[in-house]
């Protein structure tokens, strides 16, 4: 997870942060790949950047159509002190290995764990909480770029959003190559579904 930031959470912001990161790498030409909330910003992020990105690549991604609810600054105060009163560690502390049959060393879980710990909750996080039904609204009329290939994959079946995968159909149904690949997994499909993901994925680079 990125380092904390007083800056508003907002999608024109967050854009903005990822391009510079990549300006000081110097890395001109690339496939962005996005997770969940990140959908939004990617959308935003592929049409100002055009010329730079080669491909999109969304691992059940928030869409548009399917908005948050809209949380105002005064409802994250109780989650602040919950936060400060340090039950956000002993809730982790009680709850199922989220990484249980998963492919990932102990070294590596520990140091997920220390980053879940270290972020849970912070300023940045519930700004971005805060942030987020505007950034939805502000995304409603974007579309993805014709010509840019597009591969989605998503869980087959959404526990709340039936119109789920229909509305990732929608966003690639003018696009020259576009490509919604359905998964058996939960929200969270790169942890279950890693190595089908390259493959799918390496396949789909490799057409013409």
């Amino acid at each position: 997870m990125s380092d904390q930031t007083d800056k508003e959470r907002s999608t024109a912001n967050i854009v903005s942060e990822i391009h510079e990161a990549l300006q000081s790498l110097h890395i001109d030409r690339y496939i962005l790949m996005g997770h969940s909330i990140s959908g939004l910003y990617s959308l935003d992020y592929v049409n100002k950047y055009a010329d730079e990105v080669s491909a999109y690549v969304g691992l059940d991604t928030s869409v548009p159509a399917i908005s948050e609810q809209k949380v105002e600054a005064s409802e994250i105060v109780p989650i602040t002190w919950y936060r400060n009163l340090g039950f956000p560690r002993l809730q982790l502390k009680m709850s199922d290995d989220p990484y249980a049959g998963l492919p990932y060393d102990e070294q590596t879980k520990e140091q997920l764990n220390i980053l879940i710990q270290k972020n849970m909750f912070n300023s940045t996080q519930l700004n971005e909480i805060v942030s987020m039904y505007s950034n939805f609204k502000a995304a409603e009329q974007q579309t993805l770029p014709v010509n840019l290939p597009v591969l989605f994959f998503v869980q087959k079946n959404h526990p709340v959003a039936e119109n789920w995968v229909p509305e990732h159909e929608k966003l690639i149904e003018n696009s020259v190559r576009g490509e919604v690949m359905l998964l058996e997994a939960n929200h969270y499909l790169y942890r279950s579904h890693a190595k089908e993901i390259a493959e799918k994925f390496r396949s789909f680079m490799t057409q013409q």
